[in-house]
């Protein structure tokens, strides 16, 4: 039987680490072999789909290198079995362009054994990529 209370505060706990910047803390909430897709067309830098802790980690560093996060907040948690979505908004400049973007956001968790099995991100792709055209 799945806890989701659990697996709720899991996802609690990498967004903490990540408002810390705490990557080596929050990589400990993934599983070995993590599933971690941000959708997006390629323009995005930092969309794609990558595997593993080496795929994470590559994923914020390019998300650091292309943008400056000026607000993130979650809204809302729904926890369901092994699967936490979380909904929220963000606004950020692209360093490349200097172009300001906001969009809301969803990210849907799939959790095993108490860790990290995959992440989904959705977004306003259209915003993001018309902020890093030039």
């Amino acid at each position: 039987m799945v806890d989701r209370d659990v697996n709720l505060e899991v996802v609690r706990r990498l967004y903490d680490c990540f408002g810390r910047g705490d990557l080596a803390a929050l990589t400990a909430l993934l599983r070995t072999d993590v599933d971690w897709t941000w959708n997006g067309p390629a323009t995005i830098p930092y969309a794609g789909a990558r595997r593993g802790h080496a795929g994470a980690a590559t994923f914020f560093r390019s998300l650091a290198d292309a943008v400056a996060i000026e607000q993130f907040e979650l809204k809302n948690f729904i926890a369901d079995g092994d699967t936490v979505v979380a909904i929220g908004d963000e606004k950020a400049r692209v360093h490349a362009t200097a172009r300001h973007f906001a969009t809301g956001w969803v990210h849907v968790w799939t959790l095993r054994a108490g860790k990290v099995a995959s992440l989904r991100c959705f977004a306003d792709t259209a915003a993001i990529a018309a902020a890093f055209e030039r």
